[in-house]
């Protein structure tokens, strides 16, 4: 009797380890499972991996320059020169630095030139250079908090100047953090390469800074405190619920503020005021007047009819495609594909990937989702959870959203 035990239990263990060599050899030959989304990247790029690092190497959306270097070796090499020169000419008249020879033993902070394209609403691009202090080397530096206008009062300001037909006017501030003064007389700064009379006989390489330039971690803060001062001086009163939303007579006149971007909304009877209020301002800081509001920070405002206004993101959206190499990409019929389970437990034979590229497309895909799509907050939501440590699974539900 023992001896048949001893039999069955032997030929019980022989079948277990025969079906477990059979499913290992078919896990080997099985593919990675993907969708049809992916297939398409896949075949444009060769596989994940060459996606990933052909998608990274293009740190800009408008194949941008990078460096001074970069800029001079583009094809638009005079076009980005004009935007130096521009720039460089305001910031010099605008007094926001001072050459020095002593720097009481502060070590200067260095700083570089950023180069962007922006779409303006009638599709022409404009080039614009910048000159940032790398704020990152930054030692001394008091309070840096500042709010931004939020994107629910943005939409509730275009609701109600719908409703009521009121106007909206586009305001924009320029090189806004360079109408404060700082708040610290010793923070010294080395010139970058590229600048006008860059390598002279009398090129200056260290300066004392006056204003608070870009990339300085206190700027944000300083231009917030100056211009809730010069609204509060034009009886504008700050809302409890935002604020950078700021009310006038009795609600007859909205602004939001969104850093450097002003939409000023108002009643056809307040028409002579908004006109005081954009002199007032202009006497104050640099500011252009773009009209009536067409786009706002990628959002696409259109006037359907005297009670329609609808909000959009297409070129922004295109050049999220373009950014990720998925021009060419099929659409979906919805945006989660419910045969793909997201659990790590599963993913760990796909591959983990490096998460800049997926934080990359989730980061595009939650603007989005908070701007003007939340129907697609649903999808959105259970790919945040996979910030830390992505796989491939991951990054093809990410790219089916998009």
């Amino acid at each position: 009797m023992d001896e048949v035990i001893i039999n069955r239990n032997t030929r019980r263990h022989s079948r277990r380890v025969a079906a477990t060599k059979k499913a290992t050899k078919k896990d080997k030959k099985a593919p990675v499972p993907t969708d049809k989304l992916t297939q398409s990247v896949g075949r444009a790029q060769g596989n994940i991996t060459e996606l990933m690092n052909t998608a990274l190497a293009s740190t800009t959306i408008n194949d941008n320059p990078c460096t001074s270097k970069e800029e001079m070796l583009s094809p638009n090499k005079k076009k980005w020169e004009a935007a130096i020169m521009d720039e460089y000419n305001s910031i010099v008249l605008n007094g926001t630095f001072s050459p020095t020879q002593t720097q009481f033993g502060n070590k200067p902070i260095e700083s570089k030139w950023v180069f962007k394209t922006k779409r303006n609403p009638d599709t022409s691009t404009r080039y614009k250079a910048g000159l940032v202090i790398e704020g990152y080397d930054q030692m001394d530096y008091g309070e840096t908090y500042a709010p931004v206008g939020k994107l629910t009062t943005l939409r509730l300001l275009i609701s109600l100047a719908t409703l009521n037909t009121w106007k909206i006017d586009h305001l924009n501030v320029v090189m806004a953090f360079l109408n404060p003064d700082v708040d610290n007389d010793t923070q010294f700064m080395e010139l970058p390469e590229g600048r006008p009379g860059h390598g002279g006989p009398d090129e200056v390489k260290v300066v004392r800074l006056r204003k608070a330039l870009h990339g300085l971690r206190q700027a944000p803060h300083l231009w917030y405190q100056h211009n809730n001062a010069l609204l509060q001086s034009l009886s504008f009163i700050q809302s409890e619920a935002d604020p950078n939303l700021c009310i006038r007579n009795l609600g007859e006149m909205l602004l939001i503020l969104y850093v450097d971007d002003m939409l000023l909304a108002y009643t056809p009877t307040a028409a002579n005021e908004a006109e005081e209020i954009k002199q007032a301002l202009a006497a104050t800081c640099k500011i252009t007047n773009v009209g009536t509001a067409r786009q706002f920070h990628g959002i696409e405002i259109h006037y359907e009819t005297h009670c329609l206004t609808t909000l959009g993101q297409r070129i922004f959206i295109d050049s999220i495609f373009k950014r990720f190499y998925m021009e060419a990409a099929h659409g979906a019929a919805t945006p989660l594909n419910n045969k793909l389970k997201l659990d790590l437990a599963l993913a760990d034979k796909d591959g983990e990937i490096d998460p800049k590229l997926y934080l990359a497309i989730v980061g595009a895909v939650v603007y989005i989702a908070l701007a003007t799509r939340p129907d697609m907050s649903y999808a959105v939501a259970p790919l945040s959870r996979y910030n830390s440590r992505p796989f491939a699974r991951q990054l093809t539900a990410a790219q089916r959203v998009l």
